[in-house]
């Protein structure tokens, strides 16, 4: 199994167009700490890729790695995509992909329905020769919009989150996921967005080879110390990582050998390496994720390499 890392940071990226916070501005004066909006593509051959959330950014994302380029013209190895929730920054990368004759999505019911109710630019999308396929707890096959397999099979599980405010903002069953990527060898986790850390999604931590886990905000109270916003990250659909039920408690010891966490927010002490937060995940086993970052699953030796761009 192949995984790239197309983006890592919460909705607006890294630096957000109208904040001056440290981060932004560290960013702004070194492109290096630049970051997108959270994506990764997924492939078991090299060849034909299943992308987990399509960004604003995926334009820029596409021209960043060279394995997603078009190789004819009008083809692009891009054969799925997979949205763990409705939120704008996850989904509505696909108006970016709305020349594509024909696509092939995954998501659950309730993502499903969030979106082409709040977006009818959006709909085309539910319509042959595209198909949206409805996915849950049991494992599917991916296959591309012409029905071949790209050799994975994909399931989701529930975290607990909510709608996006465009929808109100409401708890319901489905409205965020992990999803959980397999090739017949390895198993890849990915949950950006996490109310809940439910019995499912401990077990499947467990037993993840590669797990990238939801790390918008360290601290429950990270907006209000900063003066930017009245609400919590739990307010938000986020569990924070530190602190009191914080999923860092939780994790360690989880996963397997690559374990990140990826979807930062902008206000986050995690963008600067040399904070005290970052000390603590490092000495805790995890990492961050990071623009560009790719590894591989090896089947042979069940061995796993890595890169960055």
């Amino acid at each position: 199994m192949h995984i790239r890392v197309l983006g890592s940071a919460a909705g607006g990226g890294v630096p957000q167009w109208n904040c001056a916070c440290a981060n932004c501005n560290a960013a702004r004066a070194k492109p290096q700490l630049r970051r997108t909006q959270a994506s990764i593509a997924i492939s078991a051959d090299g060849e034909r890729w299943l992308v987990a959330n399509v960004t604003l950014d995926i334009d820029h994302q596409i021209a960043a790695f060279d394995k997603l380029a078009p190789h004819a013209p009008r083809r692009s190895p891009i054969g799925a995509i997979v949205l763990t929730d409705a939120n704008i920054d996850h989904a509505f990368g696909l108006l970016e992909l709305r020349q594509a004759e024909r696509l092939s999505i995954y998501s659950t019911e309730t993502v499903r329905d969030v979106l082409l109710a709040g977006c009818s630019a959006l709909r085309p999308f539910a319509k042959a020769p595209h198909a949206w396929h409805v996915i849950g707890d049991s494992p599917v096959h991916v296959n591309d919009a012409a029905g071949l397999p790209l050799g994975l099979r994909i399931r989701a599980i529930d975290v607990g989150g909510l709608t996006p405010q465009y929808d109100g903002g409401r708890e319901a069953a489905g409205a965020a996921s992990a999803v959980i990527i397999n090739d017949g060898a390895h198993r890849l986790l990915y949950a950006p967005c996490v109310g809940k850390m439910t019995d499912g999604l401990r077990k499947e931590l467990a037993l993840a080879d590669a797990a990238f886990l939801d790390g918008t905000f360290w601290t429950e109270h990270e907006l209000s110390l900063q003066a930017l916003s009245s609400r919590t990250s739990r307010q938000m659909g986020h569990l924070p990582i530190s602190g009191e039920a914080g999923t860092l408690d939780v994790v360690i010891g989880l996963g397997g050998k690559h374990r990140y966490y990826t979807h930062l927010n902008n206000t986050n002490p995690l963008l600067d390496p040399g904070s005290d937060a970052s000390r603590v995940l490092r000495d805790a086993g995890w990492m961050i994720a990071e623009d560009g970052l790719a590894f591989s699953l090896s089947k042979e030796a069940g061995s796993a390499t890595s890169a960055r761009r």
